[in-house]
Formats: structure tokens, sequence, C-alpha cells
């Protein structure tokens, strides 16, 4: 199994009051692809982590479905059908600075290809199709909200809160997010995300936003700029 260097939550924030924080975890499902047909089988859990201090933010996946699965694959015997999975114990390692625009995103390692990247963008940049379909999800009054890619395919769907206008980039780095995320369905990766817990209290330290992995080289990718 890969581990990587990166501290975890637990010893990373003090007790301040101050509404440019915010530390969530979130539960996450994530659909196994690769099934024979007609064959269903439960989703893999993960575990979601967001830490958001003053214009910095970062987040990432820990990769909880290992335990039941230590050996990276699902294996349905009686049709002697193996479907690998990610090994990486931490996944989705994604950052994003609003001061300076730089994006930079982790993906698992391919050859002569480096895992860190990175490029800058305009916050603007992707917009949100509010539906105006409420949902009350864990006590919090939520609305639905849809981001298209320009084919007009459905990226990401979204259920946030009006109340809480802390998360101006969610989980994966969805961009100009209109307010806090409760709820969230990406239909690329085929996860959703559910919100656990958050605090506005917490103040993350800076050492989590800059995990040991972001030492290792960077590639510099095209940057994402709005049409003029």
């Amino acid at each position: 199994m890969k581990i990587l260097s990166i501290i975890l939550f637990s010893f990373l924030f003090t007790k301040v009051g101050n509404t440019q924080n915010l530390v969530a975890t979130y539960d996450v499902q994530r659909e196994v692809i690769g099934a024979p047909e007609g064959i269903s089988l439960p989703p893999l859990t993960l575990t979601g982590y967001y830490f958001k201090k003053n214009n910095t933010i970062i987040s990432y996946l820990t990769a909880d479905y290992l335990k039941e699965y230590p050996d990276g694959y699902v294996e349905i015997k009686e049709l002697n059908h193996i479907i690998e999975l990610s090994k990486d114990s931490i996944q989705a390692l994604y950052y994003v600075n609003l001061d300076s625009q730089i994006y930079r995103y982790r993906f698992r390692a391919f050859e002569n290809y480096p895992e860190n990247n990175f490029f800058y963008f305009d916050a603007d940049v992707r917009t949100w199709e509010i539906t105006g379909r409420t949902e009350l999800i864990n006590g919090i009054l939520c609305t639905h909200a849809i981001q298209y890619n320009r084919k007009r395919n459905i990226t990401a769907e979204i259920w946030f809160s009006h109340e809480f206008t802390i998360m101006p980039i969610g989980m994966r780095n969805l961009l100009n997010v209109p307010g806090l995320i409760v709820k969230a369905k990406f239909h690329g990766t085929r996860e959703t995300f559910t919100l656990k817990e958050f605090s506005t209290s917490l103040e993350p330290k800076d050492e989590i936003f800059w995990p040991k992995v972001f030492n290792e080289r960077f590639n510099k990718e095209g940057d994402l700029r709005k049409v003029k």
C-alpha cells in the first residue's frame, strides 16, 4: 500500500473564532466501476477532509475501503472476476490559493509523468445553475445546483446552504461554490459526499497546507481562464 506523507487533521488546529476558517469532514461513497453486467456491488467508503484558512484551501480523501480490501481489489469469486482498486491511502489531494489564483493537485504516479500538477485559474471560470429545488439534509436547508461542462453534460451536483457562505472552493476544488456544500455528487468519479461535521472556530495550522509530497516536482498545465 502506498502511504503519502501528509499531516492529518487531528493535530492541526487551534480554537479561534474566525469565519475565514473552515474545517469539515465528509462521508464519501464511491461506485465500484468494472463489475460484470447484472452484478451490483456495495460502494467503496472513504472520508473527505476539507480545510480553509483565510484564502488557502486544501482537501483530500482517505481510503477507508482498504481496511476491507487490503490487497487493493474486489474479487467476485463465482465469476472469477477481479476489479482493481486504488491502493493509495490518501487520494484526491487538492490545494487552492485564492490570492495567487494557483490550483495544485496530485495524481497517481505514471511513468515519466509527475504526480504533482498546477495551473492558474479565474475564480469565476465555472458557473452553477441553481435549480430552485430545496431539501433538508441533516437538519440543514439546502438548495440544489448543477455544474455542466461545455457539452452540457453534468459534471457535478451540489446541495448547499445559503446560511453559510464560507466555502468559495469545494472538495476536489469545485470552483465558484455558492455556499457550504452539504451534499455533492461527482459524475466523473461517481462519488457522493455527505457532510458529517464542520466548524468555523478551529484554525488549521499552516503546515497542513503544504504536505511533504508537495516538495516533489510540479508539472505546469494550461491555465483555466474565463473566456472574455
